[in-house]
């Protein structure tokens, strides 16, 4: 890749960061989710007598 005609060496040097950005966005986004999910399970025996 680096020793061929299209090397961009701008683009290359961007692609791990993007890919760290991209996993740290990751990291902080997906454990929401979860959380709720996890928050979900644990309450439903409660919600289910109240409802």
């Amino acid at each position: 890749m680096l020793d061929s005609d299209t090397d961009d060496v701008r683009r290359n040097t961007m692609m791990p960061e993007d890919l760290v950005a991209a996993y740290e966005q990751a990291t902080r986004t997906v454990p929401l989710p979860t959380e709720r999910v996890t928050t979900a399970l644990e309450q439903w025996p409660r919600w289910k007598k109240a409802g």
